[in-house]
């Protein structure tokens, strides 16, 4: 009898003991999906980044990097960034064909002020574009500019303008006027870039030019441009007039366009 008693208490006990690791496992379940689970579900949640922001962003880039041929952008460069594009012509006259080339380089000086050379055969143009006007995104802007011509044999021409940039993950819209003050003539373009996909652009271009007591010369430019790596891509464009007055009767462009940063 002795020892049914004994045993009896030793199995009370131990069910006590089981009940008691049941309730404390139970417990200690509870608190953790409370308080560990939902702050690693936060945090993994917090850690993934936002594939679509992060595209977008990409686009942005994209739309607003991706330089026309010859259209001056609405905003000057960042310091420390460069772009540089060499473009080759082959221009019909009179069924002749003639080459030529022109070189341009931009830059930023400063935070609001960048620097635009264009060399060509017979002229050197320096351009100090500042920053104007610029939305949040950076795809928007608006900016002044003066420019010095120096031609081959004669003096330095002044020029003053401004440049405009409306864009958004798919199409840039960009715009420059100048006016000269010695000569008393206007230069200017629009210029659409279109993008079709991360790596290939189609840019379209309105470039013009009204001189004191002449008739416009208004040219009209189609081409694409293709990106081959993230820092170059190559366009292919051709140019011809729209109007009587004309300097050419058709033009064709290759221009690579480097664009590096530090």
């Amino acid at each position: 009898m002795k020892k049914l008693i004994i045993q009896h208490i030793k199995n009370c006990k131990l069910k006590k003991t089981i009940i008691a690791i049941a309730i404390a496992l139970a417990v200690s379940k509870g608190t953790y999906a409370q308080t560990g689970m939902p702050e690693m579900a936060k945090m993994n949640k917090d850690s993934i980044p936002d594939k679509k922001q992060a595209g977008m962003d990409m686009n942005n880039s994209m739309a607003t990097m991706v330089h026309p041929f010859f259209t001056h952008m609405g905003m000057p460069h960042k310091t420390g960034t460069y772009n540089l594009r060499f473009a080759v012509f082959s221009t019909q006259i009179d069924k002749k064909s003639e080459a030529d080339f022109a070189l341009q380089f931009e830059t930023g000086l400063t935070k609001f002020m960048g620097l635009h050379l264009v060399l060509q055969s017979d002229k050197t143009e320096i351009m100090f574009q500042f920053a104007g006007l610029k939305s949040k995104n950076g795809m928007n802007a608006f900016s002044p500019l003066i420019e010095f011509e120096i031609p081959t044999h004669e003096g330095i021409y002044t020029q003053i303008g401004f440049a405009s940039t409306l864009s958004n993950t798919r199409v840039a819209f960009h715009q420059v006027l100048h006016y000269g003050l010695r000569e008393k003539n206007f230069e200017g373009g629009t210029a659409v870039v279109y993008r079709l996909s991360n790596n290939i652009f189609l840019v379209t271009e309105v470039l013009g030019e009204k001189k004191q007591d002449e008739q416009a010369i208004v040219n009209l430019l189609a081409g694409f441009k293709i990106r081959v790596k993230s820092y170059l891509l190559l366009g292919l464009g051709i140019q011809f007039p729209i109007t009587a007055n004309r300097d050419f009767s058709s033009q064709f462009v290759f221009q690579p366009d480097l664009q590096l940063k530090n």
